[in-house]
């Protein structure tokens, strides 16, 4: 297994990942994603442990399930650990690109599972709304988000400022631009400080609210735009060129590399 570069619990640990994603998706308690029952459910405990950890009972429909049914992690048999992972990479501010290759390398997973993860993300990510700058999210999400919206109207000086019409004209094309995207500030999740309970030194408080605000966005995403999004974000050539890149930039900033040389491979196979 590859070192990664925080040495938090909750990247490493997967009952601690695992209780911030619950934290994050039941801040007042579980909720039954089947019936939206409240504080009508009680974990599945036993000594044989034959289920799956965080799996949970509803008392009122007597259905099953766990923090992620519901949202964009449901059915993905991917660890806790790696989603929290993901969100840490996501939210560096350093490099705007993030390629399938690179995540593959940092996580230490098969190159489709690498695909699969950022394709779910990239799936709530084209329906966020809400307000986007460095300290709010990553490099890489504010550089995806960005374009799936568009091209943002320039604010420019009136040709004529004696004019009223043209000084009324110099922001209407950028609050009509707002209202055909549907963007509304009060979208933006503010943070409820679960990963700085857990913090470290080896992870800026900053950066942490960085990587709560984008869980957020994924599990509280609208799974029905989320699907009607997906068919559009797939004719984007730019977020195809993502998924064919061969070439790799270290998580560390250490450089560039080819994917594909020897030197990789037996780093690699030396650190299972």
């Amino acid at each position: 297994m590859k070192s990664f570069p925080s040495d938090n619990a909750v990247f490493h640990d997967e009952p601690a990942a695992r209780a911030v994603i619950e934290s994050l998706r039941w801040p007042d308690g579980p909720v039954c994603p089947h019936c939206h029952a409240k504080a009508q459910s009680f974990e599945i405990g036993g000594e044989k442990q034959s289920h799956r950890a965080g799996l949970r009972h509803c008392r009122e429909c007597r259905r099953q399930f766990t923090a992620t049914v519901g949202t964009a992690l449901e059915r993905t048999r991917v660890s806790y650990v790696n989603w929290m992972r993901l969100a840490y990479i996501l939210s560096q501010t350093n490099s705007r690109n993030l390629s399938v290759p690179e995540v593959a390398e940092a996580l230490d997973v098969p190159y489709k599972t690498a695909a699969r993860m950022l394709e779910r993300v990239s799936d709530t990510l084209v329906t966020y709304k809400g307000l986007l700058d460095k300290n709010r999210f990553g490099a890489p999400v504010i550089e995806f988000v960005v374009k799936a919206r568009g091209r943002q109207p320039r604010l420019r000086f009136p040709k004529h400022p004696s004019n009223a019409k043209h000084r009324a004209d110099v922001g209407q094309r950028y609050v009509r631009w707002k209202q055909r995207l549907k963007l509304n500030a009060s979208a933006t999740p503010m943070p409820t400080g679960v990963l700085r309970s857990k913090d470290n030194a080896s992870v800026s408080q900053q950066h942490l609210d960085r990587v709560e605000r984008l869980l957020m966005v994924v599990l509280n995403a609208d799974q029905a735009e989320a699907k009607a999004a997906r068919k559009k974000r797939s004719e984007w050539e730019w977020h195809r060129r993502r998924f064919q890149e061969i070439r790799m930039r270290s998580p560390n900033g250490a450089g560039i590399r080819n994917w594909l040389t020897p030197s990789v491979s037996p780093s690699r196979n030396g650190d299972r």
